[in-house]
């Protein structure tokens, strides 16, 4: 049986809220060490990892280990109708049960109780590895609150499409591009500190769809700080940690070669540059003629007047 209780503001609501444009069902696997969601996009590009212990709960109890699949879309729903200050019950009678219970209690003795039905969750299951053999596996990791994370993210939507992200010994480069055009964002490392910290191992880069990123910083906003892992052999690793065993991974694997396309970019940065140019050439030679013309019109005028 699982049993557990929660106020509307909690932490988990929200960041079911902030992955619903991405997903739909999760895998949720409730054990007496709290509760482990997993969902994966349509795309299989993203992977989702979120764990709650008992300690992030107002009341959490489960005498026994089993798994369920939940439509995120429909409890975020049923959430919604809890009034803030709200006490949610979320009740599971046994690991064969259909339908988790809900119920809403409010500060007047107000209770307001539905059932969701379960549903299977036919997307593929990932085994991440624990946190020590996990962080073995990236050469690069950059740390900065996670407004800042939401900050970047923002101005590269401006352009759009994918961003290219390298860390270095130098610090960390972000150039996004797209039909409207490209950008850059820099962090230089410096002897000063600062609030986004890089540590290299090796220089590593990768492409990724802002898309997705987009989703990360949302729901990392919900915490105070995040984490970046880049990897030449792994996806993207966006986490974000609070204490008492909480945490959200988020994977993302990424696009293809990434020097190539760097370099591409900055070719195609310079045939704009020069198509520019050209143009600006094309309207000055025209105003010359142009010129020239109104110039050679009014001496012929002149001429005639006099004659």
């Amino acid at each position: 049986m699982l049993e557990l209780k929660l106020e509307k503001e909690n932490l988990f609501l929200k960041v079911l809220e902030a992955i619903l444009d991405l997903v739909d069902v999760a895998h949720v696997d409730c054990s007496s060490k709290g509760l482990k969601l997993q969902v994966v996009d349509k795309e299989i590009v993203a992977l989702i990892v979120l764990l709650f212990g008992p300690k992030n709960w107002q009341h959490y109890h489960c005498d026994e280990d089993f798994s369920m699949g939940i439509a995120i879309g429909d409890l975020v729903k049923a959430v919604r109708c809890a009034n803030e200050g709200d006490t949610i019950t979320i009740k599971v009678g046994d690991k064969n049960c259909n339908t988790i219970n809900l119920s809403f209690e409010s500060s007047e003795e107000i209770t307001v109780a539905h059932d969701l039905r379960l549903v299977d969750a036919n997307n593929p299951r990932f085994d991440v590895p624990d946190w020590k053999d996990l962080a073995s596996k990236y050469q690069a990791a950059i740390k900065m609150p996670s407004a800042e994370f939401m900050r970047i993210c923002k101005y590269l939507s401006i352009i759009g499409g994918d961003v290219f992200i390298s860390a270095t010994e130098e610090g960390m480069h972000l150039l996004a591009w797209g039909i409207v055009g490209y950008m850059h964002i820099n962090y230089m490392k410096s002897g000063e500190p600062t609030a986004t910290v890089v540590t290299v191992g090796s220089p590593v880069s990768m492409t990724l769809d802002l898309k997705y990123m987009n989703c990360f910083a949302k729901a990392s906003t919900l915490f105070k700080e995040v984490e970046i892992f880049l990897s030449t052999t792994q996806p993207l690793m966006v986490q974000c940690e609070i204490e008492h065993m909480c945490y959200i991974r988020c994977f993302l694997s990424p696009n293809g070669e990434t020097e190539i396309e760097e370099e591409e970019i900055k070719i195609g940065k310079r045939k704009r540059d020069d198509k520019d140019e050209g143009i600006a050439k094309e309207k000055e030679g025209s105003k010359e003629i142009k010129g020239s013309a109104e110039e050679e019109g009014i001496q012929k005028e002149s001429k005639d007047r006099i004659e």
